[in-house]
């Protein structure tokens, strides 16, 4: 199962199995129809500021570290680099604690 999705192997092996034989001609096709029919923009909307609003509240280091991965690979469509990342990882975090 993909992170934080409802989305199951066998709904990707259903949708898969239910195209017509060549629909599909190329790889990018087939990320486009995948990306459209599993992760529709207005969920990656959400999912990216959630992703860039990102706060530590009242959790572990650790715990706050896996939280924000999950958020990272909740949304597939991530174009944002590495080094981005990490900065908003470290600015969401409690500096209390």
């Amino acid at each position: 199962m993909l992170a934080n999705s409802s989305v199951t192997q066998d709904d990707m092996k259903g949708w898969m199995s239910a195209m017509e034989a060549r629909e599909i001609n190329l790889w990018d096709q087939l990320i486009d129809k995948f990306m459209r029919k599993f992760f529709p923009n207005q969920e990656n909307v959400r999912r990216r500021i959630d992703r860039m609003n990102f706060e530590q509240q009242d959790k572990t280091l650790f715990k706050a570290w896996g939280r924000y991965n999950r958020l990272i690979k909740a949304c597939p469509r991530n174009s944002i680099s590495e080094c981005i990342l990490m900065e908003v990882f470290s600015d969401g975090l409690n500096r209390e604690m």
